[in-house]
């Protein structure tokens, strides 16, 4: 159907329409409002120049790197066999794998991870979006990790560290420090108690922490926490 452009003056305004100019016999005539000359303007120039498809920015590069690491520790495979899953959604290696890359990149709480989480690429990779990963789903999973569960894992993992990086543990470094709580003096808490704060915050209740580490690249090979009134010695 042949198409032509006609103008309509209405109260000194021009608008324009689009007319079919040989309508089939008996069919009306088919009439398009296409507006005033800008209107029409626009029209043809967001034809040619059409908008930009939606961009959403994820961060990628840095957990790309850590995701390359746990891939050759096989981390979630040693965490799931050690730990076996509870319910549905993550298994708790996965869940344990979303916390340690928080922990290296952005410090954050449980209850704040979904959210950085659903701005990362890991929602493609791990195929689950933020809300398995809520403060709640995270205990649920893990509180069942006993203390000997987690010095085979943590064993385990060195094991396969040395294997697959090839580590010197010819020297090693081992070192011990205590970091302050805030937790209140009247919570009962084994771990978190006063001792030789090395902040210097005598106020506070301390947890103490060892760890081994390599000393080509310092590597943490293991690591342990105790009373923070126990001596360091």
């Amino acid at each position: 159907m042949a198409m032509r452009i006609t103008d309509k003056r209405i109260k000194q305004n021009v608008y324009y329409y689009a007319v079919n100019s040989h309508p089939k016999p008996a069919s009306p005539a088919r009439e398009i409002y296409l507006g005033s000359a800008e209107d029409v303007v626009t029209m043809v120039e967001g034809f040619r120049n059409p908008p930009p498809p939606v961009v959403t920015d994820r961060e990628f590069g840095p957990i790309a790197a850590l995701l390359s690491i746990a891939d050759r520790l096989e981390l979630t495979r040693i965490l799931d066999e050690i730990f076996p899953k509870r319910n549905s959604g993550p298994s708790v290696g996965t869940y344990l794998l979303v916390g340690a890359i928080s922990r290296c990149l952005q410090p954050i709480s449980k209850r704040a991870t979904p959210n950085w989480y659903e701005q990362t690429i890991l929602p493609r990779i791990l195929g689950y979006d933020g809300h398995s990963f809520t403060s709640q789903r995270f205990w649920d999973n893990c509180h069942h990790i006993t203390e000997d569960e987690l010095i085979t894992a943590q064993l385990a993992l060195a094991k396969q560290a040395m294997d697959k990086f090839y580590l010197n543990t010819q020297n090693l470094l081992y070192d011990s420090t205590n970091y302050d709580t805030y937790l209140n003096t009247k919570t009962s808490n084994e771990l978190a108690q006063r001792g030789h704060a090395k902040s210097k915050r005598n106020d506070l209740r301390i947890v103490g922490v060892a760890v081994l580490a390599t000393e080509d690249g310092n590597v943490p090979l293991f690591h342990g926490i105790y009373p923070g009134n126990r001596p360091d010695s």
